[in-house]
């Protein structure tokens, strides 16, 4: 009985044995078969991915720059466009100057904040006025790394189709809008570069032209920075000129094959590989259309991208059965160590995006992760002060340090709603210093602009508890408001009698200001008409003064 016990037990744990052994046999053939199936499946989809994820990459990498030339010339224009004066009044040599003068600075501060610009250009339209070369040219020093003037190219003295010296000039002129020129020696500077070239109109007429350059050599050294495979490159080929351009060798020779072109010319991107064959073997290339039109290929030996496949097909093979359960786990554990930083920073990103630069994102994993973190930490902390600076500058008169036409304008718009709907009280103040243009053209606009600071002193002084803008060249507008609005007739009265006691004087530390005042419900329903009350009030008080009347 005992025996037969035995041989039953025996025989349940021969069967249990058995069966698990065959479970686990057939299991891990199944696993194999269906892993070396799916790891082939993988492996030449990822491989072949591989090459158009790396162009893609390498595509962002390049158009981000190419886009902050874009952005920062635009920039530049939005700046320029708020200070500058009709096209009547750019013949004027003077008044050219003193525009430019107005905006050349930012102009500086913005191409020192861009990277890879070697050169920035305002260029005034000739046709305007006798001198061609009116405007500002500044080209980074390859000694000191500073921007220094250069004297600006007479275009009259070159042909129209001589590009190296004049096609920064008539490209963007023909097409008649925002142009990046195809790369070009310039041999104005001495440099191969490429350009974003803006022309600014006034209706139908040329004004001029705003430009930055690049040297074409920071393009291509940030379109290799990722290597793809051991026998992988990037070129970039221009489709006009049918050229291409690299650093290092390549597989093209010195041009695309007809072949080539046509596919790269009748597509913005790969819809899918391309291959095409040399005497060294086969080759898979990528291709995508950067922001300046330029094509950016990235080839890679078909051999090189599946040399790797059998070798994984089998170690996985090897290695699926005996680390499958301890896989699960690890890889529960790993993905949420790599996942949680990563949630963090896309939150943080997000946030960004909508524009809380003072979001917060931190990651103490101790790796490159980590080290993404703080470099995202500082773009957003560089990014935010470099928004407020632009702010500030697009906001902010240069001369005087008031606000200037564009912020009145936005002044104007809030007080319009919100004081229509909260029935609040307010009164306008045009404000007008006289003489400036005697002053201007016997003593200079150096005192000119001696006469307008001392004048936006005074103004502020007496009217220290409202807001003051300068709109014009000598005028500035005041808003009264709260203490500033309840005292205006004492305010206004005192300040004439002040002016009329001074006189018509020519004295730019101590300037004559003629004002007139417009209040709401008085003189006018909407900021419009007060302004036009408070306009001819003001053109009344600056007669009175000019034939020096008592104006009290």
């Amino acid at each position: 009985m005992d025996n037969l016990n035995f041989a039953i037990r025996k025989s349940i744990r021969n069967k249990i044995n058995s069966q698990l052994t065959i479970s686990i046999i057939l299991l891990s053939i199944v696993m194999i078969v269906v892993n070396v199936f799916i790891t082939d499946y993988f492996i030449k989809r990822n491989s072949e991915t591989m090459l158009r994820e790396s162009c893609e990459a390498q595509l962002q990498s390049v158009n981000s720059q190419l886009r902050l030339v874009e952005q920062s010339v635009n920039n530049i224009y939005h700046i320029s466009e708020g200070v500058r004066p009709p096209a009547s009044e750019l013949r004027s040599a003077w008044r050219v100057r003193l525009f430019l003068h107005e905006f050349t600075n930012t102009a500086l501060k913005i191409a020192e904040n861009t990277d890879g610009v070697m050169s920035v250009y305002y260029f005034v339209e000739p046709t305007l006025s006798s001198n061609t070369r009116l405007g500002f040219f500044y080209v980074k020093s390859p000694e000191t790394g500073e921007f220094e003037e250069t004297i600006l190219t007479d275009i009259t003295a070159y042909e129209p189709d001589d590009v190296e010296h004049v096609g920064w000039y008539y490209t963007p002129v023909n097409a008649g809008e925002a142009v990046w020129m195809d790369r070009y020696y310039n041999d104005n500077v001495g440099v191969e570069m490429i350009s974003y070239i803006v022309p600014v109109y006034e209706g139908d007429i040329l004004i001029g032209l705003i430009g930055m350059d690049i040297a074409f050599d920071s393009i291509l050294e940030k379109a290799e920075d990722i290597a793809v495979y051991q026998t992988g490159g990037v070129v970039l080929a221009s489709v006009d000129s049918e050229a291409i351009y690299y650093k290092e060798n390549n597989v093209f020779g010195d041009k695309l094959s007809d072949e080539m072109l046509v596919t790269i010319k009748n597509n913005d991107k790969s819809g899918e590989l391309e291959y095409f064959n040399t005497i060294d073997g086969k080759y898979a290339y990528e291709f995508n259309t950067l922001r300046n039109n330029m094509k950016l290929i990235m080839y890679a030996k078909v051999a090189d991208i599946e040399s790797q496949k059998t070798m994984v097909i089998i170690y996985s093979g090897l290695i699926l059965i005996g680390f499958l359960i301890i896989t699960i786990f690890t890889s529960a554990r790993m993905i949420r160590h790599i996942t949680e930083p990563i949630i963090k920073i896309t939150a943080a990103t997000k946030s960004f995006a909508e524009g809380d630069w003072d979001a917060k994102v931190s990651c103490n994993t101790n790796d490159e992760l980590q080290i993404l973190t703080e470099n995202i930490t500082v773009m957003a902390k560089k990014t935010k002060e470099y928004i407020q600076y632009i702010n500030d500058m697009a906001l902010k008169d240069e001369l005087t340090g008031l606000r200037n036409k564009t912020a009145y304008r936005q002044y104007v718009d809030k007080i319009s709603v919100e004081y229509s709907t909260q029935d609040k009280d307010y009164a306008v103040l045009v404000c007008d210093v006289n003489n400036l243009k005697t002053i201007n053209d016997n003593y200079g606009h150096e005192e000119g602009d001696k006469m307008i600071v001392a004048a936006s002193k005074v103004i502020c002084k007496t009217f220290a508890h409202s807001p003051v803008f300068r709109i014009g060249g000598d005028e500035f507008v005041v808003i009264l408001d709260s203490e500033d609005y309840y005292n205006r007739e004492v305010l206004v009265h005192d300040f004439m009698e002040v002016m009329s006691k001074k006189g018509d004087t020519l004295d730019s530390g101590s300037p004559t200001i003629a004002i007139g005042m417009a209040t709401l419900g008085t003189d006018g329903e909407s900021y419009e008409e007060l302004f036009e009350k408070a306009d001819q009030n003001m053109y009344a008080n600056k007669t009175k003064l000019k034939n020096g009347k008592d104006v009290r």
